[in-house]
């Protein structure tokens, strides 16, 4: 998780658009505080540390 620091708060924006676009909860959770971590753990985990919604397939 200390790979994931950041500078400043443009490069945050982008840590946790990127998080989202490839849905990673992992990243999505390491940047979060600790307080936020230990409120949301079971929750990302309940959900494979995946966010976001899979679009149904077009048939």
């Amino acid at each position: 998780m200390t790979g994931l620091q950041v500078e400043d708060p443009k490069q945050a924006v982008e840590l946790w658009i990127l998080g989202v676009n490839n849905r990673s909860g992992a990243v999505q959770f390491a940047m979060l505080s600790p307080s936020l971590q230990q409120k949301t753990r079971k929750q990302f985990e309940q959900r494979g540390w995946v966010t976001g919604v899979i679009k149904p397939l077009a048939r």
